[in-house]
């Protein structure tokens, strides 16, 4: 393989991970990773026990080091401050808001708002959030793309939800331009030559 199909290859997979591990949420500390605002976990709390709320999942995804004190806060700060919202909303706004909270909810209620699914599910709350605060309901099916390329949908009851594949798509398009450009050089490098 020469050496420049093998850079294109991993100029790729390296885009490909960097999205994988947005979504994943990778950038949150690893399990058992020093945190340097961390106060050591009380005695006998070796993996606390999973949540069925969604404070409590938060609650152990820091006691379990897997978000940072700021994360945690963080989230915390925004499902309150959602909570609060539908209260203050009314019609399609506070559905629309409504059920992403409660997908949420439900979420940690199935005791599976997992370290690696909190920072996509607050992050679709978080855009929802700034959405119904200051405006009504698009058209089934819009989309917006985030400025890290991640792409939000809006489905009639469920407000915008994370756009998974369109996210990817958006990968591979910036790995074809990669690609392109690297022909491009690699191009003009066997003209120079000839």
């Amino acid at each position: 393989m020469s050496s420049s199909r093998s850079g294109s290859r991993t100029a790729l997979a390296l885009t490909a991970a960097l999205a994988l591990a947005w979504l994943a949420g990778l950038d949150s500390p690893p399990a058992g990773a020093a945190d340097p605002g961390a106060r050591p976990r009380p005695a006998g709390i070796d993996r606390p026990a999973r949540s069925r709320t969604v404070p409590g999942s938060l609650r152990s995804a820091r006691l379990l080091r897997r978000l940072s004190g700021e994360q945690h806060d963080a989230h915390r700060r925004l499902y309150r401050d959602a909570r609060r919202e539908i209260g203050r909303l009314s019609g399609v706004r506070r559905r629309e808001l409504r059920a992403v909270v409660a997908a949420i909810e439900s979420i940690a209620a199935r005791r599976m708002l997992s370290a690696s699914r909190i920072k996509p599910a607050f992050e679709t709350l978080r855009r929802n959030l700034d959405h119904w605060r200051r405006r009504g309901a698009p058209r089934p099916g819009s989309r917006f793309e985030t400025a890290e390329g991640v792409v939000f949908e809006y489905y009639p009851g469920r407000g915008f939800q994370l756009q998974a594949l369109a996210s990817w798509g958006r990968v591979n398009g910036l790995a074809r331009a990669c690609q392109a450009a690297r022909a491009r050089v690699r191009d003009g490098e066997r003209a120079v030559e000839a």
